[in-house]
């Protein structure tokens, strides 16, 4: 079993709690024994095809071939599909690119051609050349130039980046709708992902939005298996992906603000808690340990980067913000939200969204007035907070600045 730590603080969760193995996708309290992990209150456990194999072997039954389950069988699908058709798109689309997709291109022909002609040091210098604009980071260039060399410089090259980080994509949304509530809902949430007219849109651009999507969900995956910063190996992997996320945009660690400050809080309260006993006490501080490793590694990344680069960044940071990038493109803030629910999101989903809220609230209200006592505080209002949490402020930052975009919330877009 794998507990998510962003629901630590509730009072009335067990802090030990245990959950038999072989329940999938439910939340049952066994009986208490001494635990040092983070309270288990949103468990999955994987293994459907295991647990078949082990009730067929208590009756004497055995198999010869096990079939995948339901839910590697969605994923495999909705992945084929998902990539597939935007092979496709690339084979039938013969539209040159705009001029960002065009200087992305650029730029990453002028790295593969100075590594080409003396190695890393040609290298490093192309990258910071005031020609190739190192006021933007490097990330997405650098992760091109194996497609452009292997394919040739082209934008079906660039757009092949996008194809492998699709299934990367999709399968980070399947695991965090399973840890937060289910597998049924993790095959929802990475189909609707998958038919996103934002997120299809992007991965059919050669623009750093949609490694920014890719990297930010990744990163939510990581800080849930964390269980607040408790394992160490899922610690340094995460330091390494937001590192990784702010070379590719200097505004990256605002993408992920929202959940990363609700499990330091939530990390807060287990280590206090942990600390007051003696044989906890370790396990406390190896979590401080812990957030702290994850923070030297991401800043240590980026002041690689953005120190000796730090002029450039602020002029692009001004130009994007404040400067000739945001002539033309002020909206209201209703205007904006109301076009990225009609087109980017889709209002097919968002009206979908709103159904399923309604059937939901009814059902509570009909609950409560036949008897039954039923709180609306509880692990599901931790569960969704923390998926607010991911949409809100990447949505307030963008919504009420000056350059209003929706492209440039898009890695909000898994969360709704």
């Amino acid at each position: 079993t794998t507990a998510t730590s962003c629901a630590a603080e509730h009072p009335k969760m067990s802090s030990t709690a245990t959950v038999p193995s072989d329940q999938h996708d439910h939340h049952p309290q066994g009986p208490p024994v001494t635990s040092t992990r983070v309270p288990e209150a949103l468990v999955v456990a994987d293994g459907d095809a295991e647990t078949r194999d082990r009730s067929l072997s208590a009756r004497g039954m055995r198999t010869s071939l096990t079939l995948p389950s339901s839910w590697t069988t969605g994923r495999i699908a909705i992945c084929v599909v998902t990539v597939g058709l935007a092979a496709l798109w690339m084979q039938l689309d013969h539209v040159p690119p705009s001029y960002d997709q065009s200087h992305y291109l650029d730029v990453t022909l002028h790295y593969l051609h100075a590594f080409n002609a003396t190695g890393l040091r040609g290298l490093h210098g192309a990258m910071v050349s005031p020609l190739n604009d190192p006021g933007r980071a490097p990330m997405f260039s650098l992760l091109m130039m194996p497609f452009l060399a292997a394919f040739g410089a082209s934008v079906n090259s660039g757009l092949a980046l996008n194809l492998v980080l699709w299934p990367v994509l999709l399968l980070s949304v399947a695991e965090i709708g399973r840890i937060l509530f289910d597998r049924r809902v993790g095959l929802l949430a990475m189909f609707l992902t998958g038919a996103i007219p934002l997120m299809i849109g992007l991965s059919h651009e050669v623009l750093q939005d949609f490694l920014l999507v890719v990297v930010a969900t990744v990163a939510v995956l990581l800080l849930l298996r964390s269980r607040a910063f408790e394992s160490t190996a899922v610690s340094l992997c995460l330091g390494l992906i937001i590192g990784l996320g702010w070379l590719t945009k200097v505004t990256f660690p605002a993408l992920i603000a929202g959940p990363l400050v609700l499990c330091l809080f939530s990390m807060a309260g287990v280590v206090r808690r942990e600390a007051q006993q003696s044989e906890t006490r370790r396990v406390a501080t190896r979590r401080l340990l812990n957030a702290a490793s994850v923070a030297v590694i991401s800043i240590a990344m980026a002041a690689a980067w953005y120190l000796p680069n730090w002029k450039p960044t602020l002029d692009y940071i001004h130009y994007s913000t404040s400067g000739e990038g945001t002539l033309g493109t002020q909206q209201p803030f209703l205007t904006f939200t109301l076009g990225g629910l009609n087109g980017d999101l889709s209002w097919v989903v968002a009206l979908g969204a709103l159904v399923a809220a309604c059937v939901a609230l009814g059902q509570w209200v009909l609950r409560r007035g036949g008897g039954e006592r039923i709180s609306i505080a509880g692990p599901a209002l931790y569960r969704a907070g923390f998926l607010a949490s991911w949409i809100v402020v990447p949505y307030l930052i963008v919504g009420l600045s000056r350059n209003p975009e929706v492209r440039y919330m898009a890695s909000s877009m898994p969360a709704i």
